[in-house]
């Protein structure tokens, strides 16, 4: 069921339509990093040349992490992708299927980061 509020963007969907997304692009040294991994990873991915550092995940709502399952060994095969997360979501995808079988296979790194901490 489509809540009231939605039914109108629902029933006129643009063709190109995506979630939000962002991306950090440090041009001098040509890294990138994704925030937040959403359903439409792919799309996020080409947008930045698939020149992919990391994934910096904001937080556990199902839209910011969805898309880490297209770094799986049926899709992209990722391998020890970085992606950066705070301790109870790192936890998460550590003990959760379907998100542990990439740390388990090695599709992705899980980086801990912690509140007003910097990351390398």
């Amino acid at each position: 069921m489509i809540k009231e509020c939605c039914e109108e963007k629902w029933d006129n969907l643009p063709q190109n339509a995506r979630v939000s997304s962002i991306a950090i692009v440090d041009p001098a040294t040509k890294k990138s990093w994704i925030i937040d991994a959403t359903p439409d990873f792919a799309l996020q991915l080409t947008a930045i040349d698939n020149q992919l550092n990391g994934i910096f995940l904001t937080h556990a709502h199902i839209g910011h992490y969805t898309g880490l399952i297209h770094l799986g060994r049926e899709v992209m095969g990722g391998k020890e992708v970085p992606v950066y997360a705070m301790p109870r979501m790192k936890q998460f995808l550590e003990t959760k299927g379907p998100w542990n079988q990439l740390v388990n296979l090695g599709n992705i790194s899980i980086q801990e980061i912690n509140d007003n901490g910097e990351c390398n």
